[in-house]
This record gives C-alpha cells, structure tokens and sequence, in this order.
C-alpha cells in the first residue's frame, strides 16, 4: 500500500470540511522541533506515522497504513469539533479511527490530534 496514495486521499477528504490542510513533512520546526504552525485561525495537519516503510513515501510491508489528523484553532472547542467533523467523513473513507489525544500546546492554538488506519 502507498503511504503517499493515503496522505493524498486524506488531504482530498478533510479540504472538503472547508479549512487549510498541511502535510506535516513540509512545515518548518522551531528550536524545540515543534511545527512552526501556519497563521490559518484553524486549520489541519498530516502526519504519517507508518512504522515500518520500505523507503520514503514507498510503499508500507503490512497491508495498512497510520496517519495522525492534528486539528489547530485558535478559537477554544474548535479544534475538537474540526476533529470530530473529519473522523464523521473519513470513517465513511475506510478509514478506521484510532485514540484522540490533546496535544497541549502553549500559546494561541488549541489542538487535538487523532490517529486513523487505513487498510487494502
């Protein structure tokens, strides 16, 4: 299965909810190696979190691919219901939702992030 035919099925689905959406790999980090988030007030981020690919972007050994869905906003609550809205539709999408974990950042974002499974 490929990793990059996953993360671009995602992103295709979750800019459908009508935010920004950014792959992960093509953000800047800071000096602690946190995102550089963009100035969007809400947006989303993918990151792949496969464990074992035979090369960058190739494809995975096991017939399932993990992606974490990471909801940001400025605005407190939003975030979550960003997160919740897109678990809705991508369930619709084979994919299979996973642990929704409270990213706790400082500053002026909320954000969740959520791991999803797609199988073959």
């Amino acid at each position: 299965m490929s990793t990059l035919t996953v993360l671009n099925d995602m992103l295709t689905n979750v800019l459908s909810l009508g935010y920004p959406a950014y792959l992960g790999d093509f953000l800047d980090v800071d000096e602690n190696g946190l995102l550089k988030l963009p100035d969007d007030p809400a947006h989303y981020t993918l990151n792949a979190i496969t464990d074992s690919p035979d090369h960058a972007w190739g494809t995975v050994r096991y017939s399932s691919v993990r992606v974490q869905l990471q909801a940001w906003s400025r605005i407190e609550g939003e975030a979550l219901t960003m997160l919740e809205t897109a678990q809705a539709v991508l369930a619709t999408r084979k994919y299979t939702p996973l642990a929704v974990v409270n990213l706790r950042r400082d500053g002026e974002y909320t954000g969740y992030a959520q791991d999803f499974e797609r199988t073959a």
